[in-house]
Formats: C-alpha cells, sequence, structure tokens
C-alpha cells in the first residue's frame, strides 16, 4: 500500500448531498439513480464510476456531509435535488484502498502519514474535496448494504495544497 503524487483533469459531477455514513451514501446513490432518466444512468455507470465527495474544510470539526454522485455531461441539466459539483484541474495524493475494513482503516493511516511526513500539505480549504472512486463493475458497492459490505476497492484522492 503507498501514496502516489497525481494530477486529475477537471471534472463535473452530478451529485447528491448527504449525511456521512455509509448507509446514507447507498441512500444517496438509489435517489441519484432515480432522479436521472434511465437511458442517461445506463450509460453513465456502464463503463464508469460512482463518486464519493468528501468536503476537507469540514475535518476540523468533524465531516458531516458527503456528496455522493456521477460524471456529469457539459450539457446536463442538474434535476431537483441534485446538483452539479466542477472539480478543478489539480494534484492528488492517491492511495488505493483494497481489502476489508482493516485494509480500508490502513489506507486512510497511510494517507494521514504521508502527509505528516510529505513537505506538501493537504488542502483543507473551502470548495476543496477528496475524492473517493469507486468501481461499479463488476460489483456495484452502493448496492451491498453498509452493514454487509466486507470488501472494499477504490482509489482515494486526497487534495494537495498548491503552492
Amino acid at each position: 500500500m503507498f501514496v502516489t503524487r497525481v494530477e486529475r483533469a477537471q471534472f463535473s459531477l452530478l451529485v447528491v448531498k448527504v449525511a456521512c455514513s455509509g448507509e446514507a451514501v447507498r441512500q444517496g446513490w438509489k435517489e441519484l439513480y432515480q432522479r436521472v432518466d434511465p437511458d442517461s444512468m445506463q450509460r453513465l455507470t456502464a463503463a464508469s464510476y460512482g463518486y464519493v465527495l468528501v468536503p476537507e474544510w469540514q475535518w476540523d470539526s468533524g465531516v458531516r456531509d458527503l456528496w455522493v454522485g456521477i460524471k456529469a455531461w457539459p450539457e446536463m441539466t442538474a434535476p431537483e435535488g441534485t446538483a452539479v459539483i466542477d472539480i478543478p484541474e489539480r494534484q492528488y495524493a492517491k492511495i488505493r484502498v483494497h481489502g476489508d475494513r482493516r485494509k480500508m482503516e490502513e489506507a486512510y493511516e497511510e494517507l494521514n502519514r504521508w502527509f505528516m511526513q510529505s513537505e506538501l500539505e493537504r488542502d483543507t480549504s473551502i470548495s476543496s474535496y477528496s475524492i473517493e472512486a469507486n468501481a461499479l463493475f463488476p460489483v456495484n458497492p452502493f448496492d451491498i448494504p453498509a452493514h454487509v459490505i466486507s470488501y472494499f476497492q477504490y482509489d482515494i484522492y486526497a487534495p494537495i495544497k498548491p503552492n
């Protein structure tokens, strides 16, 4: 398990805001699915990812809100109850979560350790998000209840503060 420094291009997400819990994330995914027309959702998720955005500015007081989303296309209008969040091009510290809950916790610990040992700072400013990118195939992790899921495989992108 190791952290790499990567650059991600700008992209937009169609999101639903949810409370910070596994159950709320799954409920948000279902709500998003219900709000987007079926043909568009099928096209978007067929070879894509489901995203969870973590608001970095909430870490000091405790993360309360998350955003669950899918990539938005340029001409997309956000259905009622959703929003489009633009994620700018920027650098991230990236780590892969691969395994059980213990492995997931170790990945977050390793990411935090990397920032403490690095000359780089995590960007916790307003409008800065960590991105959790979950592959939706072969198994959509959002379809597995939070109290049941025991295996995790996703990438965490923690924003690096610009110089």
